[in-house]
């Protein structure tokens, strides 16, 4: 039988009623409910604890077998706002640095606007994600192709373009680690196929608001269901 296209909440479903505060998990917790399945995170993708939380479970994830990271960039980059990077362009970028050597905390190509005087842009966390893969030896797979065709950010961009195609693209594989924006995932969390585990590394309260999404309320009515990977505070003994 052929599979019915993938739509997002906004579009058939009802703003839900008041869910329950979000339910914490660790990155092991989190690979025990997958079992083996793909895993989804949704980040803020400069939220420094939600790499480190993301860091944590890709290196538990290759113990139990996985090798394949899912990024949300397209193959190619993209030449508006000077000249945006795809993955063969931060691939080659990372072999290039060196795989040891430590990632600055800004990227003059950021996508993320600056965040002082000097025009500094924080740089999103898929760069440590995308190292601590390569240094792992997993193979790393563009899961965004429409990334760039919606540059103004638009609602029909997020609903009709990207998230449809990244539902499709994350299913072609059976036991991945994808990581996308937590707007992006509170979106299609119930829409992937049974067995995709979802979760959130950002906490609500570090999340900003979709400015230019008109299904804001819709999104964030999923959040109380996405579990948030915490992990482990280190004992002091």
């Amino acid at each position: 039988m052929e599979k019915e296209p993938h739509t997002t909440p906004s579009e058939e479903n009802p703003t839900k009623p008041e869910r329950a505060p979000q339910q914490e998990m660790s990155p092991a917790e989190i690979l025990e409910k997958a079992d083996g399945r793909t895993i989804v995170l949704g980040e803020v993708y400069t939220d420094r604890e939600a790499r480190d939380a993301s860091l944590a479970l890709i290196q538990e994830a290759h113990e139990k077998g996985y090798k394949v990271l899912g990024v949300e960039v397209s193959e190619d980059g993209f030449e508006g706002y000077g000249g945006l990077p795809g993955l063969k362009d931060d691939l080659k970028y990372l072999q290039e640095l060196g795989l040891e050597t430590p990632l600055d905390e800004y990227d003059p190509k950021s996508c993320v606007p600056p965040v002082d005087e000097e025009g500094n842009r924080p740089r999103i966390n898929r760069y440590w994600q995308m190292q601590e893969a390569l240094r792992l030896g997993w193979d790393i797979v563009s899961i965004d192709p429409n990334h760039w065709n919606w540059t103004q950010q638009t609602a029909e961009g997020y609903t009709t373009s990207r998230e449809p195609q990244m539902m499709e693209e994350i299913e072609k594989h059976e036991n991945m680690v994808a990581i996308v924006g937590i707007g992006h995932c509170m979106a299609i969390a119930n829409e992937l196929e049974e067995g995709i585990t979802t979760a959130g590394l950002t906490s609500a309260d570090n999340i900003p608001s979709f400015e230019t999404v008109s299904d804001d309320a819709v999104r964030m009515d999923y959040f109380a269901e996405l579990p948030l990977v915490r992990q482990p505070e280190q004992s002091s003994e």
